[in-house]
């Protein structure tokens, strides 16, 4: 079932293959659960969150609409507010949960490229625990937005989908995100 895609495997565990949905279990374990370890929680809590994904992903299988997005692009919205349930749950003060704003008109912005910047800082491992601490310091939103496009490989209409925000809205806050990490990180070399 390897070099089958999610559409087809969701589509034999529709007709009653329990494989399948091993098979999507076995799929998308080790991304989810970098995606949630990214937002500072132990191993533990990180497992406890996937079987939470999951146990979703097995109720609402049949409410899932291959037309209104990609079954990654579903996934990642489930374990998405599984996430955000947890961290509401904490109260942790440190984080802004911004979820629930409204978006703007949705008119692009043009700002600078800082994307250039943010992506040699990932590819240096020496700078892996300072891009996570600045990265801490970001809105719940803002942290999901970047994580999700450089790390997990997602769009932005994919991201847009989760977040249910048009493309020139998504792309609008990923730059602001973008530059609120970098000018952590210029705060951060100054300081150091």
């Amino acid at each position: 079932m390897k070099d089958v895609s999610d559409e087809k495997v969701i589509e034999e565990y529709m007709n009653g293959s329990n494989l399948a949905f091993k098979e999507i279990i076995d799929r998308y374990t080790t991304v989810l659960y970098g995606f949630v370890r990214r937002f500072g929680f132990n191993n533990e809590e990180t497992e406890d969150i996937l079987q939470n994904v999951f146990i979703k992903v097995w109720r609402y299988m049949s409410k899932f609409d291959g037309n209104k997005s990609s079954f990654k692009t579903w996934i990642f919205t489930i374990t998405r507010n599984t996430i955000y349930d947890e961290l509401r749950k904490k109260k942790d003060k440190n984080i802004i949960l911004s979820l629930n704003q409204k978006h703007d008109d949705g008119n692009e912005i043009e700002i600078e490229d800082t994307d250039k910047d943010i992506v040699k800082l990932l590819e240096r491992k020496e700078n892996k625990k300072v891009l996570l601490e600045a990265l801490e310091k970001l809105t719940f939103e803002e942290k999901n937005i970047i994580l999700l496009h450089f790390e997990e490989g997602m769009t932005f209409i994919e991201i847009g989908e989760m977040f249910k925000m048009n493309l020139n809205t998504t792309k609008s806050k990923h730059r602001r995100a973008m530059i609120k990490l970098r000018e952590i990180l210029e705060k951060h070399q100054i300081n150091n």
